[in-house]
């Protein structure tokens, strides 16, 4: 009897063990792991950390593609200036005009609509405002620096003109676009080859809305 109780005595350390092991799945085999947590800290309770926000990633300057970001906004366009408004107008009539430039050395003249293509683009060279008109395969191109405009003038005048015999004269009235620069320089002038009743009445609205002279 005393045997079977010292026995008893000596197991009962590892009945206990293997008790506290079947209670704690986490704990074997000899190696002790962490118990999982269950109590949350009013701290973490009331105060959720916020999401790390992400900082955008530039590309290196060395890569091939472009590293700018791009930036929106809502400001609202620029509004055309009075040369742009002007030279659209003359675009929107579909009429013909006599364009005239007047280079350093040389002269061009040719008669065509001002368009149908047209565009607005920043000049590669100089970084300024270029108005473009050009035919429809674009062998004829006409392109303005819109910011060195500085004064449109309408004006209509007479001009005798000869016929072929030589003899006699013949009046004609010129219906003229001037563009000039800040030093008062002729930039182009467009004649209006329409001499019907289109081209007058079309003429006459451009004095309407601006006048006979505009300043920029």
């Amino acid at each position: 009897m005393r045997a079977s109780s010292a026995f008893l005595f000596l197991l009962a350390p590892a009945i206990q063990t293997q008790a506290f092991q079947a209670s704690r799945p986490w704990i074997h085999r000899g190696i002790t792991a962490s118990a999982p947590s269950t109590t949350i800290s009013k701290k973490s309770f009331y105060h959720s950390p916020s999401p790390t926000p992400k900082t955008p990633i530039l590309k290196s300057s060395s890569s091939s593609e472009d590293t700018t970001p791009t930036t929106t906004t809502n400001d609202p366009p620029t509004p055309p200036s009075k040369a742009q408004q002007i030279l659209t107008s003359i675009h929107q009539s579909k009429l013909p005009f006599r364009i005239i430039v007047l280079g350093t050395d040389s002269i061009l003249e040719t008669t065509s609509p001002l368009g149908p293509r047209t565009s607005l683009a920043l000049s590669p060279k100089t970084n300024e405002p270029l108005m473009t008109f050009a035919s429809e395969d674009k062998s004829f191109e006409f392109h303005v620096k819109v910011d060195k405009v500085c004064k449109v003038t309408f004006v209509a005048l007479e001009k005798k003109i000869r016929v072929e015999d030589g003899e006699e004269e013949e009046r004609k009235m010129m219906r003229v676009c001037r563009f000039l620069n800040e030093k008062g320089n002729l930039i182009c002038s467009l004649i209006l080859a329409e001499e019907g009743e289109e081209g007058v009445k079309w003429f006459e609205g451009m004095i309407d809305t601006y006048g006979d002279e505009v300043l920029m």
